[in-house]
């Protein structure tokens, strides 16, 4: 006790003595003396601690009205078993120490005693006991958030989290995911600003939700919860069906199943309440309400659920498509007026901006998430959101680690994408799969991944574009291949079989540049 007021133990000891022994005389001289100290949990209450610590923060009203009962209370070294310690330290100070403090604090003068209450010069007995009845049971003027403050010792014996430090973007969270639809324009519209080259510069890795609630704008949630929420929210407040607008713009119907959270969880396990997993994950956009899923004992979701998801999300109303669908263009009108898309495409533009800082790159690229999205968009056909999700993966690639190829779907996703644009007849396309291909190459832990993934085909094309007159394509294609050569004997081995290859790089050597275009 006598460290939390920076004294020596004997002084502080002489000191309570004396304090102690000062107000039994001053109720002794009202008619309401005390032999034995209160107690809580069978601890004694230190009244001379309670006394100083109450008085320097402006008296019991103070403390009252500011409701800082519960955070002197671990001053005082309760078992942790004690509950309300807060409200129990309140009455004790109302009945020993609320008219010392007038008289020897504040400096009020009383007169003699009446049913226990003291009755000021300028009040009644009737007044002065509602008074305190009403300052006992009083609603706290402010919020006391030191409630949920926990010590660090008590955290560890616990096993709880460390504390998250305030962010300087909660505020900015909480307007993305507040239910007022110009809240969230206005935010949006902010982390728009915040993500261009200037002096205040969005930096995600200062709050780990600030990208999931980006996305979840989108349609892609990190969690069912979220996924509910928003879902709810846009459809009520906006009339709006963000599923909708990935079921009529993918070109492949299959490629819904990124919407589903099952596809790639985060990598922290998504639970429920129970800790069992998480009873709001799937969802049929037709109705924009959750499906509960059924018990499973694997965490991955079965194929045949997942075949089953995408039927769901690709009927728009609940059942199978008809041909009526198609004959009388029944979906999602997609034009410059379609509200939806330019919300996504606003999201994908603020992140496009955010991936050319490598802090942001680095979030990006570990959120699944964020991959699942970046998907979407470069298989969407709507506006510019394919050639803006190229451009972001080209700037996040660097920082991708693909995991196992047997359980990674995401990532053998990706590097089929990848793939398939490295072949692809747009040149701008090709550019770009060669850049993401490069920089999956330049990882190290990528190898086992991308050496089951691509076959001699991809090889054999790449080496193909040695020839062509472009020389921006024949950088793209040599920078590749340097990183694919760098992974190992089997990729090596590939580029040596396709035909032509070697006798092309040697001819490379004293290319002009001139000749190339």
């Amino acid at each position: 006790m006598a460290q939390l007021l920076n004294k020596d133990p004997a002084v502080y000891r002489k000191e309570a003595d004396a304090f102690l022994s000062d107000l039994k005389g001053f109720h002794g001289g009202r008619g309401t003396a005390f032999q034995r100290t209160p107690k809580i949990g069978g601890t004694d209450v230190d009244l001379y601690l309670l006394y100083v610590l109450v008085t320097t923060r402006g008296g019991w009203e103070k403390v009252n009205d500011y409701n800082e009962w519960d955070t002197l209370a671990p001053l005082f070294g309760m078992p942790m078993a004690c509950v309300n310690v807060g409200l129990a330290l309140k009455q004790i100070y109302l009945r020993y120490l609320d008219h010392y403090e007038k008289v020897h604090f504040h400096g009020e003068e009383l007169y003699g005693r009446h049913d226990d209450e003291m009755i000021m010069h300028d009040s009644t007995s009737r007044s002065s006991r509602r008074h305190n009845v009403r300052a006992l049971n009083a609603v706290p003027m402010t919020y006391n958030s030191g409630q949920h403050i926990v010590s660090d010792a008590l955290r560890q014996s616990l096993g709880m989290s460390a504390p998250r430090q305030p962010s300087e973007y909660d505020r900015l969270l909480l307007s993305l995911l507040g239910p007022l639809p110009n809240e969230q324009d206005f935010a949006i519209n902010l982390c728009t600003l915040l993500s261009n080259e200037g002096r205040h510069e969005l930096r995600l890795n200062k709050h780990p939700r600030l990208l999931g609630a980006l996305l979840a704008h989108a349609g892609v949630f990190t969690d069912g919860y979220t996924q509910k929420y928003m879902l709810e929210n846009y459809s009520r407040t906006k009339r709006q069906n963000l599923v909708a607008f990935w079921r009529d713009s993918l070109s492949e119907k299959k490629l819904l199943r990124l919407l589903s959270v099952h596809y790639a969880p985060e990598r922290r396990p998504q639970t429920g309440p129970a800790g069992g997993r998480d009873p709001a994950l799937l969802f049929s956009p037709a109705r924009a309400e959750l499906h509960h899923l059924s018990d499973s004992e694997s965490e991955e979701e079965p194929d045949a659920e997942l075949e089953a998801e995408v039927a769901a999300l690709s009927s728009p109303s609940g059942s199978a498509a008809t041909d009526e669908d198609d004959l009388f263009c029944l979906g999602t009108q997609l034009g410059v007026l379609e509200r939806t898309g330019h919300r996504v495409l606003q999201v994908a533009q603020v992140l496009r901006s955010l991936s050319f800082e490598p802090e942001n790159a680095a979030v990006m690229a570990a959120s699944a998430a964020c991959l699942r999205f970046l998907l979407l968009c470069a298989h969407c056909r709507w506006g510019s959101l394919s050639s803006s999700a190229r451009d972001t993966l080209g700037n996040i690639a660097g920082d991708v680690v693909l995991r196992d190829a047997a359980s990674d779907r995401l990532g053998r996703l990706l590097v089929h994408y990848v793939a398939r644009g490295v072949q692809h007849a747009d040149r701008s396309v090709v550019l770009a799969s060669l850049e993401v291909l490069n920089k999956l190459a330049q990882d190290e832990r990528n190898e086992e991944p991308l050496v089951a993934a691509l076959d001699t085909r991809i090889m054999q094309t790449v080496c193909t574009y040695l020839s062509l007159h472009d020389i921006l394509l024949l950088i793209s294609s040599l920078e590749c291949l340097l990183g694919l050569t760098s992974l190992g004997e089997d990729t090596c081995r590939a580029v040596a079989r396709a035909p032509g290859a070697v006798s092309m790089l040697v001819s490379l050597v004293t290319v002009e540049v001139s000749k190339r275009g």
